[in-house]
């Protein structure tokens, strides 16, 4: 691996780079519009310095200013800006379907690493990939691979990779080539050389090729070489942000696919908080309540032989109009229904029936 440097000439047009570190204000507004609510600069600002993500002293100018040209930059380039503007309100969201379903608390992510663990794994990335000493950065970055879960060997030297991704998966695993590019004078990498992973692939019985640094250039042309030899970018910043993430091995198979990793860990981070778990979440929250709710209304008005169970059509028609109460688009499938019956039969908030169809809750909602 040859480190690589320089800076843009005179004259040359500002180009898409990959934030390398957390804090910056754009990964701070990210990580504050997460929840898919539009906000305005002021409200961006206020939150993330309440959170920690900003200094007190951050302006809010500076901030809209920055968001703002992020946002048109990445449109004049082709790319797809993780934050879009609201051009009648001025205010940003993040570059996702709106989400209005109902807020609901999900399970924290599945922790493979603490955080402390993650804070130091980060930390000596940041700090090799800026270093005069290449061997030291491809060994952090096999060892954050490691973490997730890959058998991972340091190669290194010429003619070869600078390590081997093995995905430990039965008749399902992969291989992945690494090559790794410091830039000690910059923090971004302005010569990837593409073709050399890609050359790695074949040689190593290898499906896949992903190139990491402190961070990239993108334009159209990077765009281009990068489908052209099927290589997967990652920044310093997007290995960091997988390990938060807990991604696990069948999900680095399609983040290494070719292209800039940062638009799917992007995408894989909105479908764990407002995806199918969502859902299933909301969906489990308002049926235990409703159907709890008219359980509870039955009593005295009816016989227990006469009281109707829970069925999954009486629970669609529960949770659609608790749905539309909430003024959430759309409405819950029967597959989402069947599943939310199940769990909850599986967790022993509810019991089936033997004698006919249906189930009866046992227990109140929790508070």
């Amino acid at each position: 691996m040859a480190p690589t440097e320089g800076r843009p000439g005179p004259g040359e047009v500002a180009q898409r780079v990959i934030p390398t570190a957390g804090g910056s204000l754009i990964n701070a507004a990210q990580r504050v519009l997460s929840d898919g609510h539009e906000r305005d600069a002021g409200q961006i600002l206020a939150e993330a310095v309440k959170a920690g993500l900003l200094p007190p002293q951050t302006r809010r100018i500076k901030l809209y200013t920055s968001l703002y040209e992020y946002v048109q930059r990445n449109i004049a380039h082709g790319r797809r800006p993780l934050i879009v503007q609201n051009e009648a309100t001025h205010a940003f969201r993040i570059n996702h379907p709106v989400d209005d379903w109902p807020d609901v608390e999900l399970p924290a992510p599945r922790p493979w690493l603490a955080v402390a663990q993650i804070d130091a794994i980060a930390n000596h990335l940041h700090t090799t990939s800026t270093a005069a000493a290449p061997e030291a950065f491809e060994k952090a970055v096999c060892d954050a691979f490691a973490a997730i879960g890959f058998v991972a060997t340091h190669v290194g030297g010429n003619g070869a990779p600078d390590g081997l991704l093995d995905a430990p998966l039965g008749p399902l695993a992969y291989r992945a080539v690494l090559e790794c590019k410091t830039a000690h004078a910059y923090t971004t990498v302005l010569d990837p050389r593409l073709e050399e992973p890609a050359r790695f692939r074949e040689p190593y019985n290898a499906q896949y090729a992903i190139l990491v640094g402190p961070a990239f250039s993108v334009d159209g042309v990077f765009e281009g070489e990068m489908k052209t030899h099927a290589i997967s970018v990652w920044s310093v910043n997007d290995v960091v942000n997988a390990l938060h993430l807990g991604v696990d091995l069948a999900e680095c198979r399609d983040l290494f696919a070719a292209g800039v990793v940062e638009d799917r860990l992007a995408d894989l981070s909105w479908s764990r908080e407002h995806g199918a778990r969502k859902r299933l979440a909301v969906i489990a929250k308002l049926l235990h309540e409703a159907a709890w709710k008219a359980q509870q209304a039955l009593v005295g008005r009816v016989s227990a032989v006469d009281a109707p169970a829970l069925t999954v059509d009486a629970a669609l028609m529960l949770v659609d109009t608790a749905l539309q109460e909430a003024k959430a688009t759309g409405g819950a499938s029967r597959d989402e229904v069947e599943t939310v019956i199940a769990d909850l039969v599986r967790s022993g908030a509810a019991m089936k029936l033997v004698d006919r169809d249906g189930v009866v809750l046992c227990c109140p909602p929790a508070h």
